[in-house]
């Protein structure tokens, strides 16, 4: 009996992280598998260019060093997901859910994250140049040493995010909630913009402002 029992707990365990092999099998034939389960998949390194998993499973999958040029993520589920020194250039990652997803030094060139789930995720060292999260939600995230020329933040929830020593030149911050927010030593400040842009405890490389605490204490 606490035999049976051991093993009845370690299949509920670990069935969160089960992917179903023939849709496994699928996507790697045909590159194509929307709404699949792939949740736990190792595809690193594989070169998944124009994939299609539109409202898939992906949580926890290693997308390492895996090229996914123009691939279509919306409403995927990538929580959890690795995709470390992984290429997205022009992916579509809309409205998919991102949590705690590691983006190190990946390449993210022209990418779409609108009104996408990002709560802290790593996009550390990654090169987000042109990206564009419109009216997603990036509480905590990381964009510590990042490459975000001409990123649009515009309408995004930013809170507790991690801005240092990242590159910023003509990013626009436009309407976005900067509440914990640190830009220490991130450079290009002069050239972005931040119309309208909400300050609590925010980390400039010149000080802290607290400009809209009153502002945003009412609200909450």
């Amino acid at each position: 009996m606490k035999r049976l029992t051991i093993l009845m707990a370690l299949l509920i365990a670990t069935s969160g992280w089960a992917y179903d092999e023939l849709d496994l099998i699928k996507f790697k034939s045909i590159n194509k598998c929307m709404g699949c389960d792939l949740s736990g998949a190792d595809l690193r390194n594989g070169d998944f260019r124009n994939a299609d998993l539109k409202n898939a499973n992906l949580t926890n999958v290693n997308f390492s060093e895996a090229k996914l040029g123009y691939a279509n993520l919306v409403n995927a589920n990538l929580s959890g997901a690795n995709f470390k020194k992984a290429n997205l250039e022009r992916a579509k990652l809309d409205e998919a859910n991102l949590t705690e997803a590691n983006f190190h030094d990946a390449w993210i060139y022209f990418a779409s994250f609108r009104e996408a789930y990002l709560s802290k995720v790593n996009f550390s060292s990654a090169y987000l140049n042109s990206s564009d999260f419109y009216r997603a939600y990036l509480g905590g995230v990381n964009f510590s040493e990042a490459y975000l020329e001409g990123v649009s933040f515009r309408y995004t929830n930013l809170t507790d995010a991690n801005f240092s020593r990242a590159d910023l030149l003509g990013a626009n911050l436009d309407d976005t909630n900067l509440s914990n927010v640190d830009f220490t030593k991130a450079s290009n400040l002069k050239n972005i913009e931040l119309k309208r842009s909400l300050y609590c405890n925010t980390t400039m490389p010149w000080g802290v402002l607290n400009d809209s605490c009153d502002l945003l204490n009412a609200t909450n």
